[in-house]
């Protein structure tokens, strides 16, 4: 099945439950994280989607009528959205770009911090785990791109701040790795009170970056 009709018979189903505020998030999170996958994979969708209390009320029966539009006949599917998404994200992008720019000055807070009172050889080990680990992760559709993996590189080696533009979840996960790479050198206890100091020195702002 191509994207499109899949991405039809997603939209088909959720825009008789949701609202336009919230069927183009939703429709936005499908296209980016869900489009290439099998539609065996969907109950996952619908639980990235279960804070909607309409989706987690009627998850069962959403998943059964996706999964039958997706086996019938395209005649039944509405249009394409990808136009009406397109316009959604336009209308986005000022306010996004705004967000992410606030959010990538905060992340470069923790990172600095992190990574200050860091001896070289263990910064070297801490940025080596990290790149392999997200190397291996990419493999299976993790959301941090090759672009800001390059620019942590450069950053880790040189001192300087990240410039990559990266949403919310991409920082996250980038921050997870080099968490779990400073407890693989440090042990736990250390890395928790660097990663609390840090989070604490950039303010109340960073806390999005730690808490999913």
């Amino acid at each position: 099945m191509s994207e499109a009709r899949n991405r039809r018979a997603v939209y088909t189903v959720m825009s008789e439950y949701l609202p336009e505020l919230q069927l183009w998030p939703v429709m936005w999170l499908w296209q980016r994280e869900f489009a290439d996958r099998s539609p065996f994979e969907l109950n996952a969708f619908f639980t990235a989607c279960s804070h909607f209390p309409v989706v987690k009320q009627h998850r069962a029966s959403l998943y059964r009528q996706l999964i039958a539009l997706l086996m019938d006949d395209a005649a039944k599917l509405k249009p394409d959205p990808w136009p009406a998404m397109q316009r959604y994200q336009q209308a986005l992008q000022p306010a996004t770009e705004a967000r992410d720019d606030a959010e990538l000055a905060v992340f470069n807070e923790i990172l600095a911090s992190l990574f200050y009172d860091l001896r070289s050889d263990t910064a070297v080990t801490v940025t080596h785990y990290v790149m392999e680990q997200a190397g291996r992760r990419r493999l299976s559709r993790t959301l941090i791109s090759p672009a800001l993996m390059e620019d942590f590189a450069r950053c880790a080696k040189n001192g300087e701040r990240l410039t990559t533009a990266a949403d919310t979840h991409q920082l996250r996960a980038l921050l997870n790795l080099i968490y779990i790479g400073l407890c693989e050198c440090l042990g736990p206890v250390v890395a928790d009170r660097m990663l609390n100091q840090a989070v604490e020195r950039a303010g109340p702002q960073a806390r999005p970056l730690v808490t999913g």
